[in-house]
């Protein structure tokens, strides 16, 4: 059986000698495709994370404060409509302010 095996060696390593130069260019074009192979699986899980982490922040933890409610702002003849108090830019400035928890980030947009 041990000498089968040393046979079969000895052959394997006499044709790689005397096919050295294809025997380098199949090694060199698999190595090559495993690189890409790993570099393209690589950047696509980085973009799947960056796009994820995006979402996340602009995920359902995320609300805004306005003088009117959506529903009013695409019907404004509705008579039932309530007119709330307008938002000063120190009111906003002391929401923000105030809102200071830990992992979260207050931004502010306003206009006047």
């Amino acid at each position: 059986m041990f000498g089968l095996f040393k046979e079969n060696t000895k052959i394997a390593l006499g044709a790689i000698k005397s096919q050295l130069l294809r025997t380098i260019l199949t090694v060199m074009i698999i190595a090559i495709g495993i690189t890409a192979l790993v570099g393209i699986l690589t950047v696509v899980s980085a973009l799947e994370n960056t796009i994820a982490k995006d979402f996340a922040s602009m995920g359902a933890n995320t609300f805004s404060i306005s003088q009117y409610d959506m529903s009013s702002q695409i019907n404004n003849n509705d008579p039932n409509r309530k007119i709330n108090p307008i938002i000063s830019y120190p009111e906003a400035r002391a929401f923000q302010e105030k809102y200071n928890y830990p992992l979260s980030t207050t931004s502010l947009s306003f206009t006047a």
